[in-house]
């Protein structure tokens, strides 16, 4: 079923504090026909995907768009787009890429904007491809900025509750007792609302000094990756392996799989420089950012480019490097401008304490 006009109108809470989805006055079976109207719009402009306002098909990656829509309004107070009338601001939709939230919110965490950036994407091929995967990165984001704050409040509390285990592994213990969980209000308890209130109301805590905070129509886009092309780099003196077949799972859209070094007893990597691993984005860019999400915070990290994969860590070119890295980081990288085709995140140090490190999420932007 595509609603078609998902707006915070459309958007209830009952005295349970549930979600209720209403007015499916325009929404279609996806085995039906007659998604559009010849030359009208469907739907409320101001949340429109493109591909809507245009009189194309439409889908589940045209309710994604709108309820990334209402996310950003929830974020800041004010809907992305405005004109003089309805058709105006349907082809801003069309044309305009979406303000960023961290212009208008600075202290929103650069997770929670890039998954916004997602929902919004104009192509509906760079969208999430269900609600259930954007649900998810919304429970990751709640569980990792709880987890780094080390306290939660209000809404989000009933919300950490109801997270799926390998979610909320990254909660705190005394977090997931519902003992010492402070009593829910009678809003959000579905995840959507439940993660955006919650991380709208606190600064991105934890972060280091090598997360920018991204302003303006300039800001960083998610760089689309191959899933062919990364691998596992472990150069002499290493072996040549690191977990190769598990490289995949660094970029898989899914934060209950992961990537993980070989084990190294003592922490010391066994005298070796570095081990890591390589992606490739779809087509060679000048990346400006590298996100990831660990589940071992606290090693340190070089990130490199090259545009053919080299035998030793000498011919890739250093563009930028994290020191204590934090549950969710972003890298901020310099390629001088020069379009990179392999882009090697570069582990150098161990966590205090561990033997191991965990990737199980990671991003370019340019």
């Amino acid at each position: 079923l595509v609603h078609r006009d998902v707006k915070p109108q459309n958007v209830l809470i009952d005295l349970d504090g549930c979600a209720k989805v209403t007015d499916f006055g325009i929404a279609r079976s996806l085995e039906q026909h007659g998604l559009t109207a010849t030359g009208r719009v469907l739907g409320t402009t101001d949340y429109v995907a493109p591909e809507q306002a245009l009189g194309h098909d439409v889908t589940e990656c045209s309710d994604i768009y709108a309820l990334g829509v209402v996310l950003y309004e929830m974020l800041t107070g004010i809907v992305p787009f405005t004109g003089d009338s309805q058709v105006a601001v349907a082809m801003k939709h069309v044309r305009d890429p979406l303000p960023d939230v961290q212009g208008q919110r600075p202290e929103v965490s650069a997770t929670v904007a890039a998954i916004v950036e997602r929902a919004t994407a104009k192509e509906t091929d760079n969208r999430y491809a269900t609600v259930a995967e954007m649900v998810q990165d919304l429970e990751g984001a709640l569980a990792i900025e709880t987890s780094r704050s080390g306290a939660t409040h209000g809404e989000a509390t009933t919300v950490l509750r109801s997270l799926s285990g390998d979610t909320a592994g990254f909660v705190p213990l005394r977090l997931r007792n519902p003992r010492r969980l402070i009593a829910l209000g009678l809003i959000a308890t579905v995840i959507t609302a439940g993660v955006l209130i919650f991380l709208a109301s606190r600064s991105e805590r934890g972060s280091t000094g090598n997360t920018p905070v991204a302003k303006g129509p300039d800001a960083p886009r998610k760089v689309l990756l191959a899933a062919t092309g990364a691998g596992a780099f472990d150069p002499p003196p290493g072996d040549g392996k690191e977990h190769d077949e598990a490289v995949k799972l660094a970029f898989d859209g899914n934060r209950a799989t992961q990537w993980d070094t070989e084990s190294y007893q003592g922490g010391t990597l066994n005298n070796k420089p570095g081990v890591g691993f390589y992606v490739k984005p779809r087509a060679p860019v000048a990346a400006r950012e590298m996100r990831f999400v660990t589940s071992t915070p606290g090693f340190d990290a070089e990130v490199y480019a090259a545009n053919e994969v080299p035998e030793d860590l000498k011919g890739w070119t250093q563009v930028g490097s994290v020191t204590d890295a934090g549950q969710t980081e972003t890298v901020a990288l310099d390629t001088a401008g020069q379009e990179f085709r392999y882009y090697l995140l570069w582990i150098t140090a161990l966590p205090e304490g561990e033997e191991r490190v965990g990737i199980s999420e990671v991003s370019l932007l340019g």
